[in-house]
């Protein structure tokens, strides 16, 4: 079992490398199309957009280290769960249908994606079973007192 402090390092580096990538690849896909600073190819643009369906389930793993440390949201709504699952499944597939040409190389990049996405859905999952329980157990908790 994982310590606290553990537990906050992974998800203080997996967030921020989430959110480094997602910023920086909408930065690029912003450069490539306003001026002359990056490429303006297909490849490249392709490449932003990979990245950025890759960050997605880096933050929600990341999110689900938050969660078992102290200071992180226990409790969860079943609206917030839909709507992040929502939000992962619905870009990447947005995102992933502007792609052009899907090299050997992107499509690999997209395939650990979606292996990640599907480990990031079963601990959103597991997520959503420990604050339930908690929630139960809270209210087991005010019905004896």
């Amino acid at each position: 079992m994982a310590t606290n402090k553990i537990n906050m390092v992974l998800a203080v580096i997996m967030i921020s490398i989430s959110i480094i990538m997602m910023l920086g690849s909408i930065a690029m896909l912003i450069l490539s199309s306003q001026t002359d600073l990056v490429p303006h190819t297909d490849g490249f643009r392709d490449w932003n957009r990979v990245m950025m369906i890759l960050s997605i389930p880096i933050g929600y793993i990341g999110d689900y280290f938050y969660s078992l440390t102290t200071t992180g949201h226990k409790g969860l709504d079943n609206d917030k769960i839909g709507y992040l699952l929502l939000f992962m499944i619905g870009a990447s597939f947005i995102w992933g249908r502007r792609i052009h040409h899907f090299t050997t190389p992107i499509v690999a990049v997209l395939a650990l994606a979606g292996a990640l996405m599907l480990v990031a859905l079963f601990l959103t999952n597991k997520k959503l079973r420990n604050a339930k329980a908690a929630q139960k157990e809270h209210q087991h908790e005010e019905n004896q007192a």
